[in-house]
């Protein structure tokens, strides 16, 4: 059985969302944001539409700017750890013999 992958985060504004999501590419990880509405079908089922109305776009856009603060949060942690470890394995130029 394939495992479904799942949002890294996800933001809610009543039945607005944003998820964002994790990937990985040749220079390595990134993120993506899928924009939805939430609603139920006729048979009862849970579905996104990616359409939204006029009286939705502010909220949508508040959606994605906080999308855009969690991802560049993310990133400025990860550039951080990795200058740390960069620092870490740095060779020591000790004049002191």
């Amino acid at each position: 059985m394939e495992q479904q992958t799942r949002p890294v985060e996800t933001f809610r504004d009543g039945r607005l969302k944003a998820s964002i999501w994790q990937n990985q590419g040749k220079d390595g990880d990134y993120h993506t944001v899928t924009l939805a509405k939430t609603y139920e079908d006729k048979q009862g089922r849970l579905q996104d539409s990616h359409s939204f109305s006029a009286s939705e776009l502010l909220r949508v856009a508040e959606l994605a700017r906080e999308a855009h603060g969690f991802i560049k949060e993310r990133n400025r942690e990860r550039n951080y750890m990795q200058e740390r470890k960069a620092e870490i394995n740095r060779p020591s130029h000790n004049m002191n013999r």
